[in-house]
C-alpha cells in the first residue's frame, strides 16, 4: 500500500481489468510512437485495465483547437471513455515553446499523483518527444519541425523532469501504418475542409502556428480551386507516409538509447493486436512495480508492498 491507493499484482491469466490504483510513486508512463500507430484506441483499452489513469498530451497538434480532424484529435466518444488533459487548450494563433508545454504537463502530473491517480503522458510529436527524452533521461535527439507547430528549443533552458519517464513506443508494421493512414483520410476529408474553412472565416491564415501541419495547405488548394480533392488527398498521404518515416527513425532511436540506459525504462510493442500490446504493457508494468530497486526504495522510505 502506497498512501491512500493500493498495488495490485495478478497472474496474466487472471488479468482481464487489473486495478492498478496507482503503478508507483514518482512513475509516469509516455505512449509514444508515429501518427497512425494507434495510440488513441491503446490508451481507451489501456484504460479499461488501468480505471484512475490521467492521459496528458504530448502531441502538438492536439493542443489546438479548432483542427481535430487534421490533428487525429480525439473523436467526442473517444475522449468520454478516458480522463484526458490539455488536449484543445490552445487557440490556433497561439505559440508556446517546448519548456512551456513541459511546464504545464508537470503540473497536469503532479495534480494527477496528488488525486491518487496514474499519469499517462501520449503522443507523437517529434519536438515533445526530444524534450522529454533531453529532460527525463538526459537523450539528445536532432528534430526536424518541419510538418509540426514549431515549438522554440530554447537550447539555453535547462529542461528539468523530476519523475521516472517509462515510455511505451509503439511501432507497428509500415503496412498497418499505412492502412491506418488512408481509413484517417477517408473519415476526416470533409471534416478537415469544413475546419480549414471555419478557422478562414475566424481570419487565420496558413502561416499561424496550428496550420503547419500536413493537409492543411492541401485543402487550402482544395477550397481555392488550384488542386482537386483526390490530388490534395494523393499529396497528404505521401508527404504524410514520409513524415512517419521520419517519426519512425526518432522513436526507434529515442528506444534503443534508452535501453543502453535501463532496460526497465522503455518498452517497444511492434503488435498492431490490441490484446497483445495490452498483455505486454501490463507485464512491463509488473516488472517494474518488482525491480528490485523499486523494492528497495519502497523498503527504504518504510512503505511496505
Amino acid at each position: 500500500k502506497i498512501g491512500s491507493a493500493k498495488i495490485i499484482y495478478e497472474p496474466l491469466f487472471l488479468r482481464k481489468k487489473v486495478l492498478y490504483c496507482r503503478m508507483m510513486t514518482n512513475k509516469v508512463l509516455y505512449i509514444c510512437g508515429p501518427s497512425a500507430s494507434g495510440k488513441t484506441s491503446f490508451s481507451i483499452e489501456l484504460a479499461k485495465h488501468i480505471p484512475n489513469a490521467v492521459f496528458i498530451n504530448a502531441d502538438t497538434m492536439q493542443l489546438y483547437k479548432g483542427m481535430e480532424p487534421l490533428a487525429a484529435h480525439p473523436t467526442t466518444s473517444e475522449m468520454a471513455k478516458i480522463d484526458g488533459r490539455l488536449f484543445g487548450i490552445l487557440e490556433m494563433s497561439q505559440n508556446i515553446s517546448r519548456s512551456e508545454w513541459l511546464a504545464m504537463a508537470k503540473k497536469e502530473i503532479e495534480k494527477t499523483f496528488k488525486d491518487g491517480k496514474q499519469p499517462i503522458l501520449i503522443g507523437g510529436a517529434r519536438s515533445l518527444a526530444a524534450a522529454l527524452a533531453q529532460a527525463a533521461y538526459g537523450i539528445k535527439l536532432d528534430v526536424n519541425q518541419k510538418n509540426e507547430p514549431t515549438f522554440p528549443e530554447e537550447p539555453n533552458k535547462k529542461l528539468d523532469f523530476p519523475y521516472d519517464l517509462h515510455s511505451i513506443i509503439l511501432m507497428p508494421s509500415g503496412e498497418d501504418i499505412e492502412k491506418n493512414v488512408l481509413k484517417r483520410l477517408k473519415q476526416n476529408s470533409e471534416l478537415s475542409l469544413n475546419a480549414i474553412t471555419k478557422a478562414r472565416e475566424g481570419g487565420y491564415t496558413n502561416f499561424m502556428p496550428a496550420m503547419g501541419t500536413i493537409g492543411v495547405k492541401e485543402y487550402s488548394d482544395v477550397l481555392d480551386g488550384k488542386m482537386t480533392l483526390p490530388q490534395a488527398e494523393k499529396e497528404i498521404v505521401r508527404r504524410g507516409i514520409s513524415y512517419i518515416e521520419e517519426q519512425k527513425s526518432l522513436f526507434s532511436e529515442l528506444g534503443r538509447k534508452i535501453k543502453l540506459q535501463d532496460p526497465l525504462k522503455s518498452l517497444t510493442i511492434t503488435s498492431s493486436s490490441l490484446d497483445e500490446r495490452i498483455s505486454k504493457t501490463l507485464d512491463f508494468m509488473e516488472k517494474i512495480n518488482t525491480s528490485k530497486k523499486f523494492i528497495n526504495d519502497h523498503k527504504a522510505s518504510g512503505i511496505s508492498l
